[in-house]
């Protein structure tokens, strides 16, 4: 017999493709549920174009998922050599953004912060409305004894009467973007993590970057902005993100930060900068020191792009600077020192920053200057608008222009009221409403 019943025995004839049955793969392991046909009909093989002759027809292979994967075939951290180098420093950074989270910065964070403040106090700040946002917000903004808080952004209002390590009330808000402040002090995200996957390393910048001109838009012209960033925002060879801050504000001055201030880890040791820049009006000429380009110095036998402000001011890096090798890519600058110096080496560059913004006139401008006001917001222009406009005249409805509303009462029926018109000269008839033996009677005006 042959494969079918009632065929001859002997070599299979052939058939019309609507006839053949269908073909349906089994998975092992599964249901017969989920047991789906991998062709149209039994015995035809679809063509896949591009293949070649021997690969027509054949399965294409599925990829596993990670319940696949053998225990000693996943990814572990290992002094063995890895095939999948990729995998491997995308763990790495995930380590180092957990130990990031895991341990805190404030110590090192409260021997940065005292130092602005008395920057900002020199340049003519007194009576200002600050913004404080990112890790360790209430330790930045001037609050001592902050181990409890855990809030990221937080809005006080200092007077010339507040003297460090007195406590100030604060609030815990969210800002608006037609909120303007005087001082925008900010430490970015992830600004000491040393990341190895190069798709982590511009995600980074593309954050910090936005989130940098987001606080500048928050500052009113002639206030101050303090970020604390990686200097990958400052040595990055791609210069559009400064370009957009400098559309805006002017530079006063800069401090690289060494290697491993905010927290002594592995992982943990990536260099950072402290900007200060103040927001420019759009009618003033810009003032600023030049921050927007990059060079390329010498290090330990490698080529480092470093940017120029700090190679024309090198009394401003906190340390000697060395060559950091990367997993990918050329090297980056370093920053090597001892934390014992942090405190003195950072009053003493922020002093400079102080002289520098004095030369240059970037000294703190009120908010009555009316030259340094801050623009008004859309809806502050509306209501504006609106309080100027007169109202209009309301016109009187076409029912009330009659004398009548459609609110009166009119007597029911079982009340035996009946109208007699006594006048149709009228422009409003005479109408006699005659309610029992008491008639009232409404005349014409």
């Amino acid at each position: 017999m042959g494969r079918h019943v009632g065929h001859p025995a002997g070599p299979r004839p052939a058939q019309p493709r609507h006839l053949l049955a269908r073909r349906t793969a089994r998975r092992a392991g599964r249901g017969a549920a989920h047991h789906r046909p991998q062709g149209r009909l039994r015995g035809v093989r679809r063509r896949r174009p591009g293949c070649p002759a021997r690969h027509q027809g054949a399965r294409r292979p599925q990829r596993p998922g990670r319940g696949d994967v053998p225990p000693e075939g996943r990814l572990v951290m290992s002094s063995e050599p890895h095939d999948d180098i990729r995998a491997l420093r995308r763990e790495a950074d995930h380590i180092a953004l957990d130990d990031h989270v895991a341990t805190s910065a404030r110590p090192a964070h409260r021997v940065i912060a005292n130092h602005p403040w008395t920057m900002l106090r020199d340049l003519g700040v007194e009576d200002a409305r600050v913004l404080a946002v990112g890790e360790d917000a209430a330790t930045l903004i001037g609050l001592p004894h902050t181990d409890g808080y855990t809030f990221r952004s937080l809005v006080a209002d200092i007077s010339p009467r507040h003297t460090p390590g007195v406590a100030f009330p604060v609030t815990e808000r969210v800002p608006k973007m037609s909120d303007r402040y005087d001082v925008v002090i900010a430490s970015l995200p992830y600004n000491d993590a040393r990341l190895q996957d190069p798709a982590h390393v511009v995600l980074r910048r593309a954050a910090q970057a936005k989130l940098a001109l987001l606080m500048q838009h928050l500052t009113r012209p002639g206030g101050y902005t303090v970020l604390l960033a990686s200097h990958d925002l400052m040595d990055n060879p791609y210069p559009e993100a400064r370009q957009q801050l400098h559309l805006g504000a002017d530079l006063l001055g800069a401090v690289r930060l060494p290697a491993g201030t905010h927290r002594q880890l592995p992982g943990l040791d990536l260099t950072t900068d402290l900007l200060v820049l103040q927001r420019r009006s759009k009618d003033d000429a810009s003032r600023s020191q030049d921050f927007e380009r990059t060079t390329t110095v010498r290090l330990d036998g490698r080529d480092v792009e470093m940017n120029v402000y700090f190679d024309n001011n090198i009394d401003q890096v906190l340390g000697s600077l060395a060559a950091g090798p990367l997993a990918w890519g050329p090297a980056a600058v370093t920053v090597s020192s001892t934390p014992d110096r942090l405190d003195r080496d950072l009053a003493e560059a922020l002093g400079n920053v102080t002289v520098q913004g004095r030369r240059l006139g970037l000294t703190y401008t009120s908010a009555d200057n009316p030259q340094h006001r801050a623009e008004p917001s859309i809806a502050d222009l509306i209501r504006k608008r609106d309080r100027q406009t007169d109202l209009p005249t309301p016109r009187p409805h076409p029912r009330r222009a009659r004398g009548q509303t459609g609110l009166e009462r009119r007597p029911a029926a079982h009340e035996g009221s009946t109208v007699v018109v006594v006048a149709s000269s009228c422009r409003s008839a005479e109408q006699v409403d005659a309610v029992g033996s008491s008639p009232s009677i409404r005349r014409c005006g």
